[in-house]
């Protein structure tokens, strides 16, 4: 519709209403651009904004408006893509014996900013294998293994719901 709005001459009587219609058409593809936006489809957002019409004078803050937007929702979809890398390696990083995987793993996912929509996934993953260091330590502690116990506590993150268990733990172990 606007191609065709914008095929009309300027000395044509329809060409004042052709402008209106251009300019109320952007808004709306603005609005869905940002509809997009809003649930992360990056993509989306950047295809609509870049059905906006550039050159056409009522229209230049709508399309100012866009151009930015666009810009910006770039740089989320490169961040998104970011972070959805360290959720990948972070888990290809574990290695279900070595308490060491789990602490790199967890290094890797606090790298995932709080407003990221990965961020919740990391939290929980973050948890679950602070979890597991402790029950590694645990169990080499239950096998005799103090100093090895101890070295897996150590890597318990200090804001791990596990901390405090471990770091009682590893008194125990050390008068064992």
């Amino acid at each position: 519709a606007i191609r065709k709005a914008r095929e009309i001459e300027p000395y044509s009587p329809l060409y004042s209403q052709a402008q209106v219609d251009i300019l109320r058409w952007s808004e709306v593809i603005f609005d869905i651009a940002q509809g997009r936006a809003n649930q992360e489809d990056f993509a989306g957002a950047i295809a609509a904004a870049n059905l906006i019409p550039q050159d056409v004078n009522s229209n230049k803050v709508i399309a100012q408006k866009a151009a930015e937007s666009a810009l910006y929702w770039q740089l989320r979809a490169k961040r998104q893509n970011l972070y959805q890398n360290y959720l990948t390696r972070a888990k290809k990083t574990i290695n279900p014996h070595h308490a060491s995987s789990y602490n790199q793993a967890i290094r890797i996912l606090r790298q995932i900013s709080p407003g990221a929509r990965e961020h919740l996934e990391a939290q929980n993953l973050i948890r679950q294998w602070s979890k597991q260091i402790y029950l590694i330590a645990s169990h080499r502690a239950a096998q005799g293994k103090y100093q090895q116990a101890i070295e897996a506590a150590t890597l318990v993150p200090i804001d791990s719901d596990y901390y405090q268990q471990a770091k009682d733990s590893m008194m125990r172990w050390k008068k064992l």
